[in-house]
C-alpha cells in the first residue's frame, strides 16, 4: 500500500470515528479516556447501589433495598443482577406482579439464564395462580439447563396436583433425583405420586430412600417413617407399620397421628389393651393441639369400644 492511500484511510477512519482531521491524536486519546472513565465511574456507581440494597434486603429493610436496586438499574440499565434481586425483594412484599416484571426485564436482557425463567416461573405459580405460565417458564428453565433439578420438581408438582398428570409429575420426579439423588423433598413428592396411582411398593421404596439418605431434617426423618408405616397398613402389613409408627413417635413424642394409627393398627391385630394406650394418647394430643374434629372422631372410637 503506497502512502497516499495509507493516509486516505487513515483520514477516513478519524472522520468515521467522530474526530475531525484537524484534531490532534493527543486530543482524540483524552476523549476516549475521559469517556473510558465516565464508564467506570458508571459502573462503580451502579455496583454501589447494588451491593447496598443487597445489604438492606438481608437486615429486613426491603424498601430501602429496592429503593437503591432502582438506582443501580438507572444508572446501568443492562443490571441483570439488579433485576434479579429487586424482583425477589418485591416478592417478598407481596409485589409479584412487580417481581415478575423484573424477571422478565431480566429475561429480555440475558434470555438464557436458566434462574430468571425459575423465579418467574415461581410468581407465576405461587401468587398469580398462573400453573401454565409457570409450567411453560420451569419448561425453559430445563432447556437452559437440562440437568436443573429444581425445576423439574416444580414442575412435577404442578403436573400431579394441578393437571391431573401424576405420570408426568413421576417422571419429572425422577429425573430431579437423577440429578440431586439426596434431596429428600423430591422423594417425598414422587411416593405422593405413587401412591395415588396405587402404585404402593413404589411408594414404600421412596420413603425408605428418606430414611437411608437419613436427611438433617429430623422432620423428613419422622414423617418418612410416618407415610410408611400408613402405606405398611394400607397392604396388611400391620407390623412393619406399627414399627415405622413407633419410630415417629420416638422422635417425636406429639405425633398425634402416629398414635392414633399405631392403636388402629393394634386392633386390628387384637391387641386392644395396647391399642387404648395409643388412642387414648392420641385424643389427648388432638386436644391439645386444637384438632378437635380428630379429637371427636378419637374418643368416639374409644367410646363406642370397637376394639
Amino acid at each position: 500500500m503506497n502512502n497516499m492511500n495509507w493516509r486516505f484511510l487513515v483520514l477516513i477512519s478519524l472522520v468515521i470515528g467522530g474526530f475531525l482531521v484537524k484534531q490532534p491524536l493527543s486530543s482524540c486519546a483524552e476523549s476516549i479516556s475521559q469517556s473510558s472513565r465516565q464508564i467506570t465511574s458508571e459502573s462503580i456507581q451502579a455496583e454501589n447501589y447494588y451491593i447496598n440494597g443487597i445489604q438492606k434486603g438481608v437486615s429486613g429493610d426491603l424498601y430501602g433495598a429496592i429503593a437503591d436496586l432502582t438506582e443501580a438499574i438507572r444508572i446501568k440499565q443492562d443490571f441483570i443482577g439488579a433485576y434479579f434481586s429487586r424482583g425477589s425483594w418485591k416478592s417478598q412484599l407481596g409485589d409479584e406482579k412487580g417481581a415478575i416484571a423484573d424477571y422478565t426485564a431480566a429475561i429480555q436482557i440475558k434470555p438464557k439464564e436458566a434462574s430468571d425463567y425459575l423465579s418467574r416461573g415461581d410468581g407465576k405459580n405461587f401468587y398469580l395462580r398462573d400453573e401454565k405460565g409457570a409450567i411453560a417458564d420451569y419448561t425453559a428453565a430445563i432447556q437452559l439447563k437440562p440437568d436443573y433439578a429444581e425445576a423439574y420438581h416444580k414442575r412435577g408438582l404442578l403436573k400431579n396436583f394441578y393437571f391431573g398428570d401424576p405420570y408426568g409429575a413421576i417422571a419429572d420426579y425422577t429425573q430431579a433425583i437423577r440429578f440431586q439423588p439426596n434431596n429428600t423433598a423430591v422423594y417425598f413428592s414422587r411416593a405422593t405420586a405413587q401412591f395415588l396411582l396405587g402404585n404402593k411398593y413404589a411408594a414404600i421404596n421412596d420413603y425408605t430412600e428418606v430414611i437411608r439418605i437419613k436427611p438433617d431434617s429430623l422432620s423428613d426423618y419422622v414423617y418418612a417413617h410416618y407415610n410408611r408405616g400408613f402405606v405398611r397398613s394400607k397392604l396388611g402389613d400391620k407390623y412393619g407399620a406399627i414399627s415405622d409408627y413407633t419410630e415417629a413417635i420416638r422422635f417425636k413424642s406429639d405425633h398425634a397421628d402416629a398414635y392414633y394409627y399405631r392403636g388402629v393398627a393394634k386392633i386390628e391385630l387384637g391387641d386392644k389393651k395396647g391399642a387404648l394406650v395409643d388412642l387414648q394418647q392420641a385424643a389427648q394430643l388432638f386436644r391439645v393441639q386444637g384438632y378437635t374434629e380428630r379429637h371427636k372422631e378419637t374418643l368416639t372410637l374409644i367410646e363406642t369400644g370397637r376394639f
